[in-house]
Formats: structure tokens, sequence, C-alpha cells
């Protein structure tokens, strides 16, 4: 079944997003020595089908996610266009050249490093407001649409949401291109009240 939020809860969940990116908006431009906004974040209900079909996915959407224990239990995917994720990981790196199959070590490490960046901001925004605890794990990435997919959907299907997840839309400017991405936050069955409670709605 989907996530069913009412329009406060939604809005309390937006206001989380906002101050994640806010923060994440401010490590990018530290460490790739440009000035990185992101638009105030909308929140769509969305099964990992609709997600696809949204973004215009041609088989190339990847992906880096954590996993969160504690007071929140959870899992977090920032999904991205692969081309987008190579502008993004020649920008961390300070590259002018096209990067497109991200085959390097390095390079999957900086596409580790924004994943983690962006999903660990948005936690973190949620555990500061509500004082529950999140312990975040390590960044996984997800370099191929069918694995990214396959864990999404694992995910979903534990919390019983493979019908609706929460997914989050995130977009960068200030930047050459247009940035946008998703991030699919799949709180357990339990956390997702334990969060709206914390957050009084």
């Amino acid at each position: 079944m989907p996530i069913e939020l009412t329009e406060m809860q939604k809005s309390a969940l937006t206001e989380a997003a906002n101050i994640g990116s806010g923060h994440a908006a401010r490590v990018l431009s530290e460490i790739m020595g440009r000035k990185v906004m992101i638009k105030i974040p909308s929140i769509e209900i969305l099964t990992f089908e609709e997600l696809s079909l949204g973004m215009k996915s041609k088989g190339d959407l990847i992906g880096a996610g954590i996993s969160v224990n504690g007071d929140i239990q959870a899992s977090l995917t920032f999904v991205m266009k692969k081309a987008i994720a190579g502008f993004l990981c020649n920008m961390l790196m300070h590259k002018k050249e096209s990067t497109s199959e991200l085959s390097s070590e390095r390079e999957r490490s900086a596409i580790a490093e924004i994943g983690n960046i962006i999903t660990s901001s948005y936690m973190s925004a949620i555990s500061q407001l509500t004082g529950l605890s999140a312990a975040i794990s390590t960044p996984k990435i997800f370099l191929k649409e069918a694995d990214l997919a396959k864990a999404i959907k694992k995910s979903a299907g534990k919390s019983n949401c493979s019908d609706g997840m929460m997914c989050v839309k995130t977009v960068f400017t200030q930047i050459e291109m247009n940035v946008e991405g998703y991030l699919v936050f799949i709180p357990s069955q339990n956390s997702l009240g334990v969060i709206l409670n914390a957050l009084k709605v």
C-alpha cells in the first residue's frame, strides 16, 4: 500500500527536507568551490516505475544510499540520471572533461560522497527536529538501474509501501545545467509514525 500523508504531515516533512537541502547546498558549495543552491523541495508519493518514468529514464538511473538505525529505522537513496551524476562528479573533482562511465574508484567515491551529503543532511534535519536518534551507515552506490530498482523495491517491500514511496524532488541551481534528482525516503512502518508523532503532526 502507498504511504499516506495529510497535508500537515507533508508540510512538516517538507520543512525538514528544506532544512536538510540547505545544509547539503552549503557543504556542496564548499567542496565544489562555487555557490550551489537547492530549490525548495517537494514531496511526491511514487512507485519506482512512476519515479523512473517521471525522470524520463532510459535505463540510466543510478543512486547512492544509506541505511539508518536507532530511534529511526529507514533507508534513504538519492536517485539521479547517470549524465547528471557524471556532471556532479566532475564538479566535485574539479575536472573539465566529461565523465560518463563512472568506472574509476575516484569517480565512484565522488558519487558516494554526493549521495552521502544529500541523504545524511535530510536525515540529520529530521533527527534534529524530532530529537530522535539516527545512526547513519556508510553510503552504497548503485551504478545500474536494475540494481537500484531491486534495492529500493526490497526496502519498500519491507516497509509495506511498494505501491507508493516518499520521494523528495531535489533541484540544484546556480550551476551550468539543470541538476534534478529524487531522494527516496523509506522509513520502517513503525518509524514513520514515530517521526510524525515527534513532529506533532
